[in-house]
């Protein structure tokens, strides 16, 4: 595991003055999440806070890194998320085939499409129970393992179909960029 920013151990609780009610639910909860990964000795890196939710970033050596998000309505949620590709090439039928595929081989790790203005990119993601995540530690870590590993394989099933975009970079500006697709 590479470092990647700060660890935190101890978050303070979200105040209602510095969010919305809802927003500050979602704070809460990732601070849940933050307390498991700073037991379980997993580096984060915090990402800004966004209207939609809150996350954090966590890097895996030679396999990329993960967005770990709560959105605001989905509170007791925690959405782990791989970006495969960013800034597609608009072949809608070819992409939606793949994920089709994927997803339907491992229907654990969902592949879409993200088609939002300000381009198209592709994820995989896993939506978990956050009350799970802190009951079951180890189950927890593999997720956090086994997701960049198969984001890997399924970046270059695209690929290898000639679909065309960007990786995602170990830079703030891409991690904050897939903690807003992750929200959406």
């Amino acid at each position: 595991m590479k470092k990647f920013g700060r660890q935190s151990t101890t978050r303070p609780v979200a105040q209602k003055h510095d969010c919305s009610e809802v927003l500050c639910l979602a704070i809460n909860q990732l601070n849940n999440v933050r307390a498991v990964l700073s037991g379980l000795g997993i580096r984060y890196r915090d990402l800004q806070r966004e209207p939609r939710g809150v996350g954090i970033s966590v890097v895996w050596k030679h396999a990329g890194y993960l967005v770990l998000s709560v959105a605001g309505a989905d509170d007791d949620l925690l959405s782990i998320t791989a970006g495969l590709l960013k800034d597609v090439r608009h072949d809608r039928s070819r992409i939606l085939e793949i994920c089709n595929v994927l997803t339907r081989d491992n229907a654990a790790l969902p592949v879409y499409l993200n088609d939002e203005t300000g381009g198209w990119d592709i994820h995989v993601q896993q939506r978990l129970r956050i009350d799970l995540l802190r009951a079951e530690t180890d189950f927890f870590r593999a997720c956090l393992e086994s997701l960049p590993v198969a984001a890997i394989e399924m970046r270059s099933k695209f690929q290898e179909s000639g679909i065309k975009g960007q990786s995602y970079s170990l830079n703030g500006e891409d991690a904050q960029h897939l903690l807003l697709r992750s929200l959406a």
